[in-house]
């Protein structure tokens, strides 16, 4: 499924559905929906349950669901402050808001004064769309300042630095591509760093199986330094890089930024699949 495609059945069915009347009850955090989408974003990508549900919104570029919740309490405020004034809701709105309160109106203060947007009551409408570039800004701030303690996203705090994190959505790349980079951006990927979790492997002790330079087989040196896939690796560099001594001189998470940039992304995910098949052959090659 191609990303607008994605979008377009997600705020076509999903949210509709999941946001039905959050105008007016909206504002808390709700467990049912936010598991709803993780559940549909994990699905988008090709990622397991056990990939962190941080990482998937700020891939698809997606607002979390409780903010969506918050654009329908600001549409619904812009509803009643465009009533004419001899109406009940206007009547009621006007009787209510000087009082405050902890009721309804409270609540859009709070959302009104977190997006340093104009006070209810004034007659001025707001933007949604500026709202919502707040909001997932606001959103995107809070991960990023707490992605650092996850270690299963250390090779993804490198998209902090990428001007798009959506170029694996957006490209052009098979299902098996799209699930591959996804996993390796979210630390998923099962190489023997991510492995060795399961069975209480030290981190120093997840060596790599196929290489005998007693390294972490970790996301770098699967894609970088591993000796037995080296051919796969210079396939790729003779093919599609041109500068070879620039790129080698780069540190690895440099090397992983230019190489998902719109225009490496879809000969990345291609070499990422091949680099991948040939690993398993070595470690699950038939026994004569």
């Amino acid at each position: 499924m191609g990303y607008h495609t994605f979008c377009t059945l997600y705020e076509t069915y999903v949210l509709p559905v999941a946001n039905y009347g959050a105008g007016v009850w909206g504002f808390k955090s709700y467990p049912a929906p936010q598991v709803l989408q993780h559940r549909i974003n994990h699905c988008n990508l090709g990622m397991s349950r056990l990939a962190a549900n941080a990482s998937t919104p700020i891939q698809l570029d997606i607002l979390d669901i409780t903010y969506t919740r918050w654009l329908e309490i600001l549409r619904y405020g812009n509803h009643l402050q465009s009533l004419h004034d001899d109406r009940l809701h206007k009547l009621i709105m006007k009787w209510e808001v000087p009082k405050g309160g902890k009721g309804w109106w409270s609540d859009l203060f709070q959302i009104t004064e977190s997006l340093h947007l104009p006070h209810p009551n004034t007659g001025i409408l707001y933007d949604l769309v500026s709202a919502k570039s707040s909001l997932k800004s606001m959103s995107g701030t809070g991960w990023w300042s707490g992605a650092e303690t996850k270690s299963k996203l250390r090779s993804f705090i490198c998209s902090k630095y990428r001007s798009d994190t959506t170029t694996v959505v957006k490209a052009n790349l098979s299902r098996t591509q799209r699930s591959l980079l996804a996993k390796l951006s979210c630390g998923t990927l099962p190489l023997q760093l991510e492995i060795g979790g399961y069975t209480n492997v030290d981190e120093e002790d997840r060596l790599c199986k196929i290489c005998n330079t007693n390294r972490v087989e970790t996301e770098y040196h699967f894609l970088f330094d591993c000796a037995p896939l080296q051919w796969v690796r210079s396939r790729f560099y003779v093919e599609h890089i041109s500068e070879i001594g620039w790129f080698m001189l780069l540190p690895d998470h440099k090397k992983v930024m230019y190489l998902l940039s719109k225009e490496m992304v879809e000969h990345f995910a291609t070499h990422v699949e091949d680099l991948y098949h040939a690993r398993c052959n070595i470690i699950y090659k038939p026994r004569v």
